[in-house]
């Protein structure tokens, strides 16, 4: 409500996330407008600019006038912004302005970063065992969680075929506050119900959530209702949450450049942290990428084999149970803290046709 009034007002600046603003626009009615846009400046370009967030800057474009000036900020160069940078503007309209910041990037000194050396389709046991038995350097940071109350109201009916176990989380120690990085959003799912089968508190962030459920998930993290947040690059920028104790890239990123936004979650303010990352048969030329850019070697990470190995019955039950929720297209999200999971129909991979449109959407 206090926005809505604010933007009311008329202001000569608005600083906003494509999605806030693109709910205003829808429910503003005609108290104001972009019809009057002199300047449209896109921090952070080279993530704005991807199909994240296609949609919502579609709908901000087509409200302001074509001889608006654009601004474009950046520290990482994007195919999407080398294109509009050297894009030939269309009648009537400006040549976007691209500054490029060239400084060198570095991770601070109080972050641990390290890789682990797994194929891929054995990650999950040691996911588990690295979040169970953290180092002794993040181990304190560990946060008794909130009881969750007895359930108010019955669980809504799932599938017959799909009947996912209760939850046990008194059987393992929540692990300290961590962010997992995932590339794609129905890997954060996939994770998530993995995770909540072993018994530890987590939950998702992605693309193909709603506004409102984006920030109920971040809500829970925030206060330490669930311990572990896994999230796609959308979580990678802009988050300051306090005491963030261990990062882990189960998915390298593509760009090199990201991974120090990822990794910056965590030891900040002069706090202690660590990064892991998952380094798989394929990873190679990505970790070399990676080194090159922070300018340092990451230490390779050992985890005792029989330890791992101890927990791998229960990690391969609850892979099947997530495989299973997965087939079923369900999005798995807390929807308060008394009931722990709520299956509702999900659209992975529905909305691809419309992003394909956003190179031509963001030239008009």
């Amino acid at each position: 409500m206090e926005q809505a009034l604010e933007l009311g007002r008329r202001p000569h600046v608005v600083v906003a996330t494509p999605g806030r603003l693109v709910d205003h626009m829808d429910s503003n009615g005609d108290e104001w407008s972009l019809s009057r846009l002199k300047f449209l400046v896109l921090d952070e370009a080279d993530r704005l600019l991807t199909d994240t967030f296609a949609d919502d800057l579609a709908k901000i474009l087509s409200k302001t006038p074509k001889e608006r000036q654009t601004c474009l900020f950046t520290a990482t160069w994007t195919p999407a912004v080398e294109n509009l940078a050297n894009a030939t503007p269309q009648p009537g309209k400006q040549k976007p302005f691209v500054y490029r910041m060239t400084a060198g990037v570095e991770t601070v000194g109080t972050l641990k970063q390290h890789y682990l050396l797994v194929p891929s389709h054995v990650r999950e046991p040691y996911l588990f065992y690295a979040l169970c038995n953290p180092p002794e350097s993040i181990a304190h940071m560990r946060i008794a969680p909130p009881e969750l109350p007895k359930p108010s109201r019955k669980p809504k009916k799932t599938n017959r075929a799909f009947r996912p176990p209760k939850l046990d989380e008194s059987a393992i120690k929540q692990p300290p506050p961590t962010i997992i990085f995932v590339s794609k959003p129905r890997t954060a799912a996939y994770l998530a119900k993995l995770l909540q089968t072993l018994g530890i508190r987590a939950t998702a962030l992605h693309s193909r959530l709603k506004q409102r459920e984006r920030l109920n998930s971040l809500n829970l993290f925030r206060s330490r209702v669930v311990a572990v947040l896994i999230s796609t690059d959308v979580g990678a920028r802009g988050l300051d949450i306090a005491d963030v104790a261990l990062v882990v890239n189960w998915d390298l990123p593509s760009a090199a450049e990201e991974y120090t936004h990822r990794v910056g979650r965590t030891a900040r303010a002069g706090r202690n942290g660590m990064a892991i990352s998952f380094v798989t048969e394929r990873d190679e030329e990505k970790i070399h990428a990676v080194e090159t850019r922070i300018g340092t070697s990451l230490t390779e990470l050992s985890l005792p084999e029989d330890k791992v190995l101890e927990g791998l019955n229960a990690v391969s039950t609850a892979k099947r149970i997530a495989n299973m929720a997965s087939a079923f297209h369900v999005r798995v999200y807390y929807s308060n803290i008394c009931d722990l999971q709520e299956l509702h129909d999900s659209e992975f991979g529905k909305r691809e046709e419309i992003h394909a449109k956003k190179a031509a959407k963001l030239g008009k």
